[in-house]
């Protein structure tokens, strides 16, 4: 795949891939596809509020959704492996509307 175009717009697209590297030995472990891992973390993660998949067809869709039985399988043990190599710090993108209000 080319990707180039992607390397237009996400400057840090080596450093990301990279990083989706490294959890392959997680799904491995678990028996999972990177992509069920991605999507069952998303699921119990509780700064997580909406997961949505990105299927552009039938088969896409019943391949995601065979991530659900793999919520059950992401334990605290799993959740420390993963945010070790990918470690997330949640932060509000935008202020919230009342604090905006006083510019108003």
């Amino acid at each position: 795949m080319d990707t180039a175009a992607f390397k237009a717009f996400i400057p840090d697209f080596d450093e990301r891939v990279a990083k989706a590297n490294k959890l392959k030995p997680i799904a491995e472990e678990l028996g999972v596809t990177l992509a069920e891992l991605a999507l069952a973390w998303c699921v119990t993660n509780e700064n997580v509020s909406t997961v949505l998949i990105g299927a552009r067809n039938l088969a896409q869709f019943e391949q995601n959704l065979k991530a659900l039985p793999v919520v059950d399988k992401i334990t605290p043990e799993i959740k420390a492996k993963i945010d070790a190599l990918v470690p997330i710090a949640p932060s509000a993108h935008w202020e919230p509307a009342s604090r905006r209000g006083k510019f108003l």
